[in-house]
């Protein structure tokens, strides 16, 4: 754009040539400033005055808009500000109250219109959240007051409350309290209450927590008590409870677990609850027990007792947790073991001897009529059996003799049972059973009374000696 036609344009600027201004009323206004001969060529002054018109047609468009503009919000800010406006005003309220406003006027009805509706969801929103804010306020402040009322309990009625309030400078003071809704007011109380309930609660929660932990404490002293008593070798794994119930009951540990209430286990369940661990610990025991009998070279007889089999097994280091009782029980069945031994080699030894009875009195029948021969005497039977297996086999005399005897009476009785027969029949020895032999055991053997023995007093000995070898080998 050269300087002739800038100074064409300033000079319409100048003159404020609207847009819809024609060319004739345009020469009018600038024929006489000397800018307009800037531009010589009639067609370039009037293709330069054609985009002035459109360019200010732009301009007069644009100016019209902010002022339409600035109207709506000069408008909405007279209606967000004037305390006349609320949530209830009604358009037509609206208009008969501010149609002689220029304000109001400038405005096109149904803009002005669009805009009081808009301006109206505002306003209800504005008052919905001071009417929020308000009753957030006085729900706040009231239950602050009902808090600074001691006399209010979790068992308070709201009749009695309200007395309380209205006797409460604060509240009576406050005209916001005193214009609050009526279940805004019951609900905090309700709500209040249910706070005070569940402090009430969780005090009593507290309570028995406490409680179940003293109860606790007091079980774990009592398991303590318990240990003392099998450290001291009066508790084992075969104690009764009513063999120490004299003992336990004047302790205090045990005092103090019996005024507990029945919720948790007793005295008498940990006494069983402990007898029973210590018997849960037999077979790892047993296996110590055989190692250091093994290791030792050690073995139980018939003539062991139980003193010398617990004095032997407390000089092994191992054995110093060992439970009294399951040392008695290893004891027992490791005895029982050798008296088994012992029953099944007597029954070996009198079927043997049942065997050697039977071979002889076979060979006296063979060789002696009873009827005929029962005046005979040993001395005269002897000599016809000395040579025979049989009669060797059997070395004593006096068994010997005690078997003919027994074979005499035997075939005595058998003839008597059958007199009736002719004189002349006989006694038929193939059919004789010899008498039964009781079993009995060999004399000299012996069971030992393990009850007889005072296992407290044992085991304090065992003890003893454990502690006496640790301090020798120290």
């Amino acid at each position: 754009m050269d300087s002739g036609e800038e100074l064409l344009k300033t000079l319409l600027r100048e003159k404020n040539v609207s847009s819809n201004s024609s060319w004739e009323n345009a020469i009018k206004c600038m024929e006489a400033d000397p800018r307009f001969e800037s531009v010589r060529s009639l067609p370039n002054r009037k293709f330069i005055f054609n985009e002035y018109k459109q360019q200010k047609a732009k301009e007069e468009k644009e100016e019209h808009r902010l002022r339409v503009k600035k109207a709506k919000e000069d408008l909405e800010s007279f209606l967000n500000s004037d305390p006349r406006v609320t949530s209830s005003l009604r358009y037509r309220q609206a208009c008969e109250e501010f149609a002689n406003l220029d304000v109001w006027k400038i405005v096109p009805d149904d803009e002005r219109h669009d805009i009081f509706e808009d301006v109206m969801l505002a306003v209800k929103k504005r008052e919905d959240d001071r009417a929020r804010e308000l009753r957030k306020r006085n729900r706040e402040v009231l239950r602050d007051i009902l808090d600074a009322i001691p006399d209010i309990t979790a068992h308070t009625s709201w009749l009695k409350a309200q007395q309380y309030l209205s006797q409460n400078e604060v509240f009576t003071k406050d005209p916001n309290l005193q214009a609050m809704d009526k279940l805004d007011a019951l609900e905090v109380f309700m709500e209040y209450i249910e706070q005070l309930e569940d402090e009430e609660k969780e005090e009593r929660r507290r309570e028995r927590k406490e409680r179940a932990k003293q109860e606790r404490e007091n079980r774990f002293a009592f398991v303590r008590f318990l240990d003392e008593l099998h450290a001291a070798g009066h508790l084992t794994s075969i104690s009764k409870w009513q063999n120490l119930y004299q003992t336990i009951s004047c302790d205090s540990r045990y005092i103090a677990l019996l005024s507990q209430p029945l919720t948790g286990s007793t005295a008498l369940d940990l006494f069983k609850f402990y007898v029973e661990d210590l018997k849960a610990r037999y077979e790892d025991e047993k296996q110590i027990i055989n190692e250091i009998l093994k290791a030792r070279n050690f073995s139980i007889t018939l003539e062991t007792t139980f003193v010398d089999f617990a004095t032997f097994v407390s000089e092994d280091e191992r054995s110093a947790n060992l439970d009294g009782g399951n040392l008695k029980m290893i004891f027992e069945r490791l005895a029982e073991k050798e008296r088994e031994k012992e029953r099944l080699r007597v029954r070996q030894v009198m079927k043997e001897r049942r065997k050697l009875e039977q071979a002889l009195l076979a060979v006296l029948g063979k060789h002696i009529d009873v009827e005929d021969d029962v005046t005979l005497e040993w001395d005269e039977v002897r000599p016809l059996i000395c040579d025979d297996p049989a009669f060797k086999a059997i070395e004593k005399e006096e068994e010997r003799i005690e078997i003919y005897h027994n074979f005499l009476n035997s075939m005595h009785d058998t003839c008597m049972h059958h007199h009736k027969k002719p004189k002349n029949s006989k006694c038929s020895h193939h059919g004789y059973s010899p008498p039964s032999v009781t079993d009995s055991p060999p004399s000299g053997t012996s069971c030992i009374d393990p009850n007889s023995i005072d296992l407290g007093e044992l085991e304090r000995k065992r003890r003893q000696i454990i502690e006496e070898l640790r301090s020798s080998k120290r």
